[in-house]
């Protein structure tokens, strides 16, 4: 499916976790009459590892659950849900809610700890009586056009109309890709896959991060596919060339500001002859209201 998400007009927006930010400083001269430039917005970038365990503020700004994973659409990496906890531990004892990733909005605190640069708050219109109206989650199982449908009409927004045209198995959780192994065209094991990186502002994945031995490297999503092997294990296959991929742009995961700033992100794209994930048209939906 193709979900569709729309930039919120905040000041800024961001998820918890490490947070990875960049502010281009590029203006033009005002000789001659020159109108500045706008500058470009900030990219946020997070391990979608990270998220888990956040706290939800809903309507009347009362805690209703915590995040407990993302849910995305393989083919084109795009956030399409999250699953919410509510009650018990993490993902236990508790009931798992599927909410449409656009129902959630994300602010940064106002006064965050010193540990912390990149704590926020993740908030949404949904009390807790109409979260626990939403379809519940459960790990293995695949989520069905009807569940999908339910979801939308629970978080009152409207059902995208492409759902149930995408082929079974495109709906996966981040927490499933995280540690899968990467392979080759030829089926060859090539290494495996950390952890994935989200942007939330653009509501995709921006890139995964791959062991290869002992170098770690960032891999666009748009180099990969998703699949299943017989017992149903997920992994992730790429038609990139080992070498090629050993000799992407350096990664380096304590220097979290340059792995998320724009001039990185496009010499990333550019080794690898994509587009820039940001570059994606996303839909516009109906504005949430604060």
């Amino acid at each position: 499916m193709t979900i569709k998400i729309q930039t919120l007009c905040l000041a800024t927006i961001a998820l918890g976790g490490f947070a990875f930010a960049f502010q281009s400083s590029k203006k033009t001269s005002r000789q001659d009459g020159a109108i500045p430039a706008v500058a470009e917005p900030e990219i946020h970038i997070y391990r979608a590892d990270k998220l888990a365990g956040m706290e939800i503020m809903g309507g009347g700004d009362v805690p209703i659950g915590k995040l407990d994973a993302l849910i995305v659409d393989s083919a084109d990496g795009q956030l399409a849900y999250a699953v919410i906890s509510e009650g018990g531990l993490l993902g236990v004892g508790g009931s798992r809610r599927l909410v449409p990733w656009i129902a959630l909005y994300f602010t940064p605190k106002s006064k965050p700890s010193k540990k912390s640069e990149g704590e926020c708050e993740i908030r949404t219109l949904l009390t807790s009586e109409q979260l626990g109206a939403c379809p519940s989650f459960k790990k293995g199982v695949a989520i069905l056009p009807a569940v999908e449908r339910q979801a939308f009409v629970c978080a009152k927004l409207p059902a995208d109309p492409t759902i149930g045209q995408a082929e079974p198995g495109r709906l996966v959780s981040t927490a499933d890709i995280d540690g899968s192994k990467l392979r080759g065209k030829q089926n060859e094991e090539l290494g495996k896959i950390e952890h994935v990186m989200i942007d939330p502002m653009e509501g995709r994945i921006a890139y995964s991060v791959v062991e290869l031995g002992k170098l770690q490297v960032a891999l666009p999503w748009q180099k990969t596919t998703v699949s299943l092997d017989q017992d149903q294990n997920l992994f992730v296959v790429t038609d990139v060339p080992r070498e090629r991929i050993e000799a992407s742009p350096p990664y380096v995961e304590k220097d979290c500001k340059k792995m998320a700033c724009r001039e990185w992100l496009e010499e990333l794209a550019l080794h690898y002859e994509v587009e820039p994930y940001w570059t994606k048209s996303v839909p516009v939906v109906a504005e949430q209201k604060r």
